[in-house]
């Protein structure tokens, strides 16, 4: 976790641990026979969620919009309590349904949301690495964090511009950038 405060310093973006974590996972004792073991997904209160709010969004051509709002709300600190501002944030994405309707259409059709995942998971796979953040371009995969800048240089040789004014939404520019964007 260590890494985790230390990376948002060095790049400028605020950190700090989720409250709750979304994947349910026994954390302590650090030396126990428990320790990292992950319940199964029936037992996941969280992820589970918000991974079918996520395929929603998707569904909707909101993906990037959803992280957008929810990722500060998790990860940020924006949120003592990021479950009770997911309905505020998912609202904003202006998406054909609001939250409670979102919510009871997925309950309804679990199958359509989870074959979204699936289909994700599969492309996932297909790139040759089944981590995250794992970004993949034109069949080569770029995964973890420290990629971006290596993203960005591959896309740039494929043509990739700095736009004049930024599309909306859009995050605050992190202090540390790749050259060019």
């Amino acid at each position: 976790m260590w890494d985790c405060y230390r990376l948002g310093k060095f790049h400028g973006i605020p950190y700090k641990f989720a409250n709750p974590d979304p994947i349910d996972q026994n954390h302590y004792p650090f030396l126990g026979l428990d320790y990292g073991q992950v319940p199964t997904i029936e037992h996941q209160t969280w992820i589970s969620w918000m991974v079918r709010l996520a395929n929603a969004a998707e569904l909707n051509g909101k993906s990037m919009e959803f992280l957008l709002f929810t990722g500060p709300l998790i990860w940020g600190g924006q949120s003592e309590f990021w479950p009770a501002d997911i309905p505020e944030a998912w609202n904003k994405l202006k998406t054909e349904l609001n939250y409670d309707e979102t919510i009871a259409d997925i309950q309804k059709n679990p199958e359509k949301y989870d074959a979204c995942w699936q289909e994700s998971q599969k492309r996932q796979m297909a790139s040759g690495h089944g981590g995250v953040p794992n970004m993949c371009f034109r069949g080569e995969p770029f995964f973890g964090q420290d990629r971006f800048d290596v993203l960005f240089w591959r896309l740039r040789q494929n043509g990739l511009t700095m736009r004049d004014e930024p599309i909306w939404p859009h995050v605050t520019k992190p202090i540390r950038w790749p050259d060019g964007i």
